[in-house]
């Protein structure tokens, strides 16, 4: 199972920064999505936290008096309404920015550990429809994206605000920017692949490649080829050669 991306692409610069281990995560995502990208989604409704800013230490010590020192890795948050009953310990690999949830590049992983409700009172989930205080931890190290994140006293709103998702939940739902955004993540990482091979490329050379390197289904590797040469980041030259257009 390849299980350590999806959440990358804010633009098509910092998809050229993103390491091996994120793109294969990122080709797991589009392989799953890519076989039902043009059919009806399913009706799960997709978990995913909206954090508007970090806790201030004035918010913080009114709501925990004997706060103890912050641990390097961790931070509290002022968390939007929630669109699910969410358990402590939930674990997210997934970042969006923005009104738009855009994919931002990163390499984290995240769990919430603790949850407050406006009052301090500590809670085991978030409740469906709450705003709550959360702590968060985060492994490796806290993205700057999330350390850049302004300091609140309350839940105000932020058009720069972060979410954190899960990538199973990305793959139910994804709008079609973050379907192109994982393309694009896919080309870039088949194309490092390529780029010492010498002879002439197959469209069956790509399809193995993400069959054997990847763990993608057969059926899904074909739907990622073709939805490459319709977005023309891969051209077909004769026969069953193919080239990486310049993008």
């Amino acid at each position: 199972m390849l299980i350590c991306i999806l959440a990358f692409v804010s633009q098509k610069r910092a998809l050229l920064r993103t390491t091996a281990s994120n793109s294969s995560v990122a080709i797991k995502a589009l392989s799953k999505h890519s076989k039902n990208h043009n059919s009806h989604l399913p009706t799960r409704r997709r978990t995913m936290l909206t954090i508007q800013g970090r806790v201030s230490q004035k918010a913080l010590k009114h709501l925990i008096p004997d706060v103890e020192d912050m641990q390097p890795n961790a931070r509290w948050f002022f968390v939007d309404f929630s669109n699910d009953s969410i358990p402590k310990n939930r674990k997210f690999d997934v970042l969006l920015k923005g009104e738009n949830r855009k994919l931002v590049p990163w390499t984290t992983k995240v769990k919430l550990t603790h949850i407050l409700d406006q009052f301090g009172h500590s809670l085991q989930h978030i409740p469906l429809g709450y705003k709550t205080v959360c702590k968060f931890e985060f492994s490796p190290s806290i993205p700057e994206s999330v350390k850049g994140l302004k300091a609140l006293d309350g839940w105000d709103y932020n058009s720069d605000s972060l979410s954190f998702a899960s990538h199973e939940d990305i793959n139910l739902s994804s709008p079609d920017a973050i379907f192109n955004d994982l393309l694009s993540i896919a080309y870039f990482e088949l194309k490092k692949n390529f780029a010492k091979t010498s002879r002439a490329l197959s469209g069956d050379d790509v399809v193995n490649l993400l069959i054997h390197d990847f763990h993608t289904k057969p059926e899904n590797a074909r739907n990622i080829l073709s939805r490459l040469v319709q977005l023309g980041k891969i051209r077909k030259i004769q026969n069953d050669e193919i080239e990486f257009a310049e993008v």
